[in-house]
């Protein structure tokens, strides 16, 4: 896919993922199946991992939400083929910089979040269905849910 080596997926692609009835669950198993034949490391950040908790479990976000059980169940599902990365004092530092270098407020700094775990990682990309959301950073490619190409 691109010669990516090591991409962090977003929650949203793995919702996606993880919900059949999802209009986006075909895409998101080709992305994830394509980075897994490729041999590509993925990651996911421990927010990643504490966002997709919440949007399986919430009526909010889903109309037929998971038990916490069941979700933590559907989690395990990937634990096989993703790494979970942590913030670090050093993450903490590019994320403030991040944060006052583009005046960012509010819930965009959760996404800033994820770019500054993964430069801190060493990770130059980051797969979303909102890319959008994230700012443009030079060391970091943001690559949306389009249809692959083959």
């Amino acid at each position: 896919m691109n010669n990516v080596e090591k991409v962090i997926i977003d929650t949203n692609i793995w919702v996606y993922y993880l919900n059949k009835d999802s209009k986006f669950h075909q895409i998101s198993k080709d992305i994830i199946q394509n980075y897994v034949n490729e041999n590509c490391k993925i990651y996911i950040t421990s927010q990643i991992f504490r966002e997709l908790l919440v949007v399986l479990t919430s009526v909010k976000f889903l109309e037929k939400p998971l038990t916490i059980k069941a979700a933590i169940e559907k989690v395990n599902e990937i634990s096989n083929f993703v790494t979970i990365l942590f913030e670090s004092k050093n993450s903490n530092n590019k994320l403030k910089k991040l944060i006052l270098e583009n005046r960012i407020v509010g819930y965009k700094i959760h996404d800033i979040n994820i770019i500054a775990v993964a430069l801190e990682n060493s990770i130059n990309c980051i797969r979303t269905n909102n890319p959008k959301d994230f700012i443009a950073h030079n060391k970091i490619k943001i690559i949306g849910i389009k249809p692959i190409k083959k």
